[in-house]
C-alpha cells in the first residue's frame, strides 16, 4: 500500500513539473507519441501550411541554420536561447504527420519539454 500512495506522491511531482513524459517513459497521449527528446502528431492541416507555421515559429523563437526541403526537415538552434531543434514535416494520405526533436547542451542531452512545448504550440494553431 505504501508503494502505491509513494507512486502517487511521485505521478503528481512529474505532472505538475510538466514532465508528462518522463512519468510515462515514452508513449502515446491523445493521438501525440512522446519520446525521451521528441514529440510526433499527425496534423489534419495541408502539408505546406504545416510546414510554413513550424518555419515561422523557428526562426520567432530561435535561428534556422538549414532546410531541407527534400527531406522535410528543418534544423534550427538557440529554440528559447539553448536548445536545437529538429522538425520533420512528412505528407501522408492521413495528413501532414509531424516530428519534432529537441536537444540540449550541445546535442547531448534529450529536452521533451521544449518538443512538447514547440508541438502545444502547432496543435493550437493548426488544428481549428
Amino acid at each position: 500500500m505504501r508503494w502505491l500512495v509513494g507512486l502517487g506522491m511521485l505521478a503528481g511531482v512529474f505532472l505538475s513539473a510538466g514532465c508528462t513524459a518522463a512519468l510515462l517513459g515514452g508513449g502515446m497521449l491523445g493521438g501525440v507519441i512522446i519520446s525521451d527528446d521528441s514529440v510526433e502528431y499527425t496534423f489534419s492541416a495541408d502539408l505546406q501550411e504545416v510546414w510554413k507555421t513550424c518555419i515561422d515559429y523557428l526562426s520567432q523563437n530561435g535561428e534556422i541554420v538549414k532546410i531541407d526541403k527534400e527531406k522535410g526537415i528543418i534544423y534550427a538552434e538557440k529554440v528559447f536561447g539553448k536548445d536545437y531543434v529538429q522538425i520533420q514535416v512528412e505528407g501522408k494520405p492521413a495528413g501532414t504527420n509531424t516530428l519534432v526533436k529537441a536537444r540540449k547542451m550541445a546535442k547531448l542531452l534529450p529536452d521533451v519539454d521544449t518538443a512538447v512545448k514547440i508541438m502545444g504550440y502547432l496543435i493550437k494553431r493548426l488544428e481549428k
